[in-house]
């Protein structure tokens, strides 16, 4: 303690204290053990502390101070000349401030309350101030001043998520979206559909750009799944079918529906056990016409070039789901049916086939997937036949191997993805764009 000394203000006993105040001529404090203590000036009581332990919160100020228990009791010593220690019984308190000449409290629902002189209206709480929260209170001599308490956040689905923070603020079932790639942001689904062969390896038999929505509850559980597509290029004589697969039974899908170009589309739902398959394109010429005679969609630059066509689908469950409970492969699992064929599927690289795929192709041709240590749909230098890009990508031209167009893309996949991790970004020395599909 620093400043006059007159009445042993100053002279702090040796001990710790977790809270102190300083009155006119006197001291007071909290000690560790919960008690009260107080020195300097005895002349009014102001050192006559009340007994007991518990006390949490200490006050002082001129001749009188003010202490506030853990059970919410207020209790005050010293100076009554202005009714400064008349509290106001039947209430708890949660902050308190001794005046000059009067007192200050906040009540455990957040009211103010004041006690003591008045004459300059310090005691008296403002009409404005009613029904407003408050955090706390300090009283001067002839003022006092208040601090609002945070308003609780307002939480109109009552699903514990504050409604500035919840993306579906009247829906307690639905909090927030997870997209991927980003929000915002598209990623691109690429095939080669003559697996088990590697064919013209030109991955723009089917291209999908693509975003997953995941609506998740205040649990981060999903509640819906939903996509937005667009149907880039068909760069194929087969008429290829695309479906996903998803890691729950169909008996916990309450509804489910598909938009095609902008119109209703049927998406067939198939079981596969404990998983379900949605069929999003049943065929390609459901969407484009793809002439023959070597003429395709959005390949080929010196053909026509078309606007993207946009597909959806949105998945309700019945119940919310835990995404720790999925497989490795997580939500969803996209592949291409080759020319329609239910069996004959084309998965992204180390994602497992369905029930339905058809394994007496796996390790035929360019094949090596092995169920039994978990390979899948790779050749022998680890090559895919279908990619998951985290970008809006440009593809080869037809009939144009990958490799012609995106130079780092066969080490890429041969050093098991450790290497170019950017492969398919379009960086001068990587890349041959005379190969890449640009209209």
């Amino acid at each position: 303690a620093r400043g006059r000394n007159s009445s042993q203000q100053c002279h702090v006993p040796s001990r710790t204290y977790p809270d102190v105040a300083a009155g006119e001529v006197f001291s007071a404090a909290i000690r560790s053990n919960g008690t009260l203590a107080a020195w300097g000036t005895t002349w009014n009581g102001e050192t006559s502390v009340p007994s007991g332990s518990n006390y949490v919160k200490i006050s002082a100020q001129s001749r009188h101070g003010l202490a506030l228990k853990t059970d919410g009791t207020l209790v005050g010593w010293g100076v009554n000349w202005n009714n400064q220690l008349n509290i106001p019984a039947g209430f708890t308190y949660t902050d308190m401030s001794a005046g000059w000449f009067h007192s200050l409290a906040v009540k455990t629902d957040g009211s103010l309350v004041g006690w003591g002189l008045d004459g300059n209206l310090q005691s008296s709480i403002p009409s404005g101030a009613t029904g407003i929260p408050f955090a706390s209170v300090s009283a001067g001599m002839h003022f006092s001043v208040a601090l609002t308490a945070p308003v609780a956040d307002a939480d109109a689905d009552g699903d514990g998520v504050p409604d500035d923070l919840d993306e579906y603020p009247d829906d307690s079932e639905r909090a927030f979206d997870v997209v991927y790639p980003s929000p915002g942001g598209w990623g691109t689904l690429a095939y080669e559909d003559m697996w088990p062969k590697k064919g013209d390896y030109d991955f723009n038999d089917l291209v999908l750009d693509y975003q997953i929505i995941l609506v998740m509850n205040s649990e981060n559980h999903i509640k819906d799944v939903k996509a937005n597509l667009e149907l880039k290029a068909v760069g194929a004589t087969f008429q290829n079918a695309f479906a996903v697969e998803f890691p729950f039974p169909v008996s916990t899908i309450a509804s489910h529906s598909g938009l095609g170009n902008s119109q209703p589309y049927n998406m067939p739902l198939i079981e596969a056990g404990t998983h379900s398959i949605l069929n999003v394109i049943s065929n390609t010429n459901d969407f484009v016409s793809v002439p023959g005679h070597d003429v395709f969609w959005n390949t080929q630059p010196s053909q026509p070039s078309y606007d993207p066509i946009p597909i959806s689908f949105e998945i309700i469950l019945n119940t919310p789901l835990d995404p720790n409970d999925f497989p490795d492969w997580g939500v969803a699992n996209p592949y291409l049916m080759v020319n329609r064929v239910q069996g004959h599927e084309v998965h992204l690289p180390g994602y497992p086939p369905t029930i339905h795929a058809d394994t007496n192709l796996f390790g035929m041709d360019d094949d090596t997937t092995d169920p039994g240590s978990g390979r899948y749909y790779k050749t022998a230098n680890n090559l895919p036949w279908a990619l998951d890009i985290p970008v809006r990508w440009k593809y080869p031209i037809e009939k144009i191997q990958i490799t012609r167009g995106y130079l780092a893309f066969a080490p890429w996949a041969e050093s098991g993805g450790t290497q170019y991790e950017n492969w398919y970004e379009l960086i001068s020395g990587q890349i041959n764009s005379d190969n890449i599909y640009n209209p």
